[in-house]
């Protein structure tokens, strides 16, 4: 008997218009429970206040013994971007695990984490399907509506992605199929058109209901055979003489954390790749010497230290990656920590899926300590954040480019190579975001592994904190620049840019908050810090409040600030992970 699962974020009755999913949600569920399936709702609430469909819908559900899943949106506690979409797709994509066959909503849509994660695993998994009835974008136009940047420019790279790496895709009108194909949407195999299925109370419509009804049964009848069955991870190209990752890890002035670091790719749970460090000239006396004794330590292993002198990160990374031949290269600053299984789960996902540049979820962490026992993988230090990228939003990402992701990267050799690696441009910041936005520009395929595989280490002399920030944006713009250059539209990223930050300061000074088109900016990746939403923004209270905000942050280390607290939500009861 097959379990099926019908999941929204917008079903909240049977009011609702017959083209909304609350219609298929109640005519379709019943004709499946007719088969003989077992059938659930799933109406999963977008906000944080209780929305509850009404009565005499949630009874006529549960008359047709259609069970009935009533999920809430949990607050986002310390976890950037803050997408309440893809966080309310993370609550749900436990539940589905029961299920054979789910069908989702086109909007908001909910198998966001769900069709990631499957695109990353062997496991069997649900058999998901996207309905589409008109995503927000398309309905905004007909409404005559702009969209919120970014707000909106990510719930639709949601629901685009959710739809193009569903199992099955299924339209309830040819106009809406015709619209997602002229808006470039690509799908794992070609969508059907199917009017949506109704029931008795529906006579008298204009077309053939059983035949309708008929369809959707044939086609749920092909969607339940699709199989189930584990997938296997392609073969590596990698040669048995040689590694099948080169870590490189560019090297300035760490000498706490840079053992830390090697430490923790000792004890990788594989052990097929090989390690290219270069200091970038540290001009630190201690700096120096923690590098050469590291590169006396790992001599036995056949890892690779080299000096040079100061070129910028960028360029050190470039020199890192000529050094070795692997397939393909994990960059990763020489103050972060790789999870103990990090580089096993990042070479499968890639094989699994066929991606050229994956990045992984990353926890944030402050201090000199490791943040796990490398024996045991218990965590050592608190995690105060959560950075689970969104991916290749190149719409969105060029107002907030921290969507694309963070700088622990597994990218093939050969992409690396064709792009011309990192630009480098000295003194300026956020050449990992640049380089996420040339290989999505580019064409090539990038995504994001859903998991907690990298530990973000934030230091008061970090290079966002320390770097000029008006360069790091610059070089990004630029990027998006060079590319309308090619159809010889000229500074239109600029435009763009400028255009969002006038109308952004314009409201703050109207409302006081972002609205409307208004650019809500995070801070992430500002000279104060980035890899989550800061928790003091230097734009609210009044004047004397925001310079004494801006005081303690410059005085106080960002590690006891951390501490202060942790301890100030225990005194108030309260999880210190929830981020203020």
């Amino acid at each position: 008997m097959p379990r099926t699962a019908l999941v929204s974020c917008y079903v909240h009755g049977q009011k609702e218009a017959r083209d909304d999913f609350a219609a298929l949600a109640t005519h379709f569920a019943t004709l499946l429970k007719q088969a003989g399936d077992e059938v659930c709702v799933i109406a999963a609430y977008p906000d944080s206040l209780p929305i509850r469909p009404d009565p005499q819908w949630r009874q006529n559900l549960r008359s047709r013994d259609i069970e009935l899943v009533e999920l809430q949106n949990k607050p986002p506690r310390g976890l950037w971007p803050d997408i309440w979409a893809t966080r309310l797709s993370e609550q749900v994509a436990p539940l589905l695990r029961a299920f054979d066959v789910v069908y989702f909503s086109d909007l908001a849509n909910l198998a966001f984490h769900t069709v990631r994660v499957k695109r990353f695993t062997s496991d069997a998994m649900p058999v998901c399907v996207t309905v589409l009835q008109g995503p927000s974008r398309l309905r905004r136009l007909r409404g005559r509506e702009y969209p919120r940047i970014p707000k909106d420019l990510n719930i639709d790279f949601v629901e685009q992605y959710s739809a193009s790496h569903s199992d099955f895709v299924v339209a309830s009108a040819q106009h809406i199929l015709d619209w997602v194909n002229d808006d470039g949407w690509q799908f794992e195999r070609e969508p059907l058109v199917l009017p949506l299925p109704s029931g008795a109370e529906s006579a008298g419509a204009q077309f053939d209901l059983k035949s309708a009804n008929e369809s959707w049964l044939d086609f749920h009848h092909l969607a339940c055979k699709q199989a189930r069955m584990p997938r296997s991870a392609a073969v590596g190209s990698s040669s048995p003489k040689l590694p099948a990752i080169d870590v490189c890890v560019p090297y300035y002035n760490k000498p706490r954390q840079f053992p830390q670091l090697l430490e923790s790719l000792e004890r990788q749970t594989i052990q097929n790749f090989t390690v290219i460090a270069v200091d970038d000239g540290s001009p630190d006396a201690e700096a120096r010497a923690v590098f050469d004794a590291m590169a006396e330590k790992y001599r036995p292993r056949g890892w690779t230290f080299f000096r040079q002198p100061n070129s910028w990160v960028d360029a050190a990374r470039n020199q890192a990656a000529k050094h070795g031949e692997a397939p393909y290269l994990l960059m990763i600053d020489a103050d972060d920590v790789p999870a103990r299984n990090a580089l096993e789960r990042m070479l499968e996902a890639a094989r699994l899926s066929g991606d050229d540049c994956l990045v992984s979820a990353s926890c944030l962490f402050a201090g000199d300590g490791l943040p796990y026992d490398t024996a045991t993988g218990e965590l050592a230090a608190p995690v105060f954040g959560y950075y689970m990228p969104l991916g290749a939003n190149l719409l969105a990402g060029l107002f907030e480019p921290e969507v694309f992701g963070g700088p622990m990267i597994l990218i093939r050799r050969e992409t690396f190579e064709a792009l011309g690696g990192y630009r480098e441009l000295r003194g300026a910041a956020h050449e990992d975001w640049e380089l996420h936005a040339r290989l999505a520009l580019a064409g090539y395929k990038t995504d994001v592994l859903p998991e907690y595989l990298h530990f973000y280490r934030q230091l008061e002399d970090g290079l966002s904190r320390t770097s000029d920030d008006f360069l790091a944006k610059r070089r990004i713009i630029e990027t998006y620049d060079k590319h309308f250059a090619s159809v010889k539209v000229y500074g239109v990223a600029t435009a763009m840019y400028g255009m969002c930050r006038q109308w952004r300061n314009l409201e703050r000074k109207t409302h006081g908050e972002d609205r409307g088109l208004g650019l809500a900016t995070s801070g992430l990746g500002q000279s104060d810090g980035y890899g989550m939403r800061r928790f003091e923004k230097d734009h609210e209270g009044p004047l004397v409040v925001r310079l004494l905000r801006r005081t303690y942050r410059r005085a106080i280390p960002l590690s006891a600030r951390l501490r202060f607290h942790e301890r100030l939500m225990k005194l108030f009861g309260r999880d210190a992970s929830a981020g203020g």
